[in-house]
């Protein structure tokens, strides 16, 4: 069962890797925020010979080094330390996603991308909760009763949805400009997974 699972988080590592990686620099050092697992920046690390660096809140890596923990507000690293930060599906824990945006553009003197999930309707948001309950608790639950992860502590418990406008005013408030989207997959018609490249609209004080 842990190699089946293994397997899953390994092929939907690779395709979030592949499609975000025409966005990613050529130089640097890129950190992977709320690494989760591992498998993300293990891919990364199979696909590009940058360094790649991890961070979370709560240590739940099965495969690779694992992340640098922090308290989820202020990121332990210097201005402008990364060429590129990636937040793949992240910011729906955060309870101040404006807060940690801002931080993360005082760490990186280039791109952001994040992968979003949003929703368009209010069937819509109740189908998100429904799959961020399956995707982040359940799923939680059961790679811990199965021993694949080790951390006692679920960090998956989404506090906020967003539509599209909701996402696009938060990265804005933090300092951003949208300057590309690309759409990750299309679920359904209620909910929308896309890519957004970030550039700081205004210098990091």
């Amino acid at each position: 069962m842990n190699r089946f699972l293994n397997g899953l988080l390994d092929r939907r590592a690779q395709r979030l890797v592949q499609f975000v990686l025409p966005d990613l620099p050529d130089r640097g050092r890129i950190l992977d925020l709320g690494s989760g697992t591992g498998h993300n920046a293990l891919q990364l690390t199979n696909c590009i010979s940058l360094d790649i660096l991890e961070a979370d809140v709560v240590d739940i890596h099965c495969v690779g080094p694992g992340p640098i923990l922090f308290d989820g507000h202020i990121l332990p690293f210097e201005p402008a330390a990364f060429s590129a930060v990636i937040v793949l599906f992240v910011l729906q824990y955060v309870p101040d996603p404006v807060s940690l945006l801002s931080e993360i553009r005082r760490v990186t003197h280039g791109r952001v991308l994040i992968v979003q999930s949003t929703y368009a309707s209010p069937i819509g948001r109740c189908w998100l909760r429904t799959w961020e309950f399956l995707s982040g608790r359940l799923a939680f639950d059961i790679t811990r009763r199965l021993r694949l992860i080790a951390a006692t502590q679920n960090a998956l418990r989404p506090v906020q949805y967003f539509t599209r406008q909701s996402f696009e005013r938060v990265c804005q408030s933090a300092g951003f400009r949208i300057v590309a989207t690309r759409r990750f997959d299309r679920f359904s018609w209620l909910i929308s997974r896309d890519l957004y490249v970030l550039e700081a609209s205004q210098p990091c004080h």
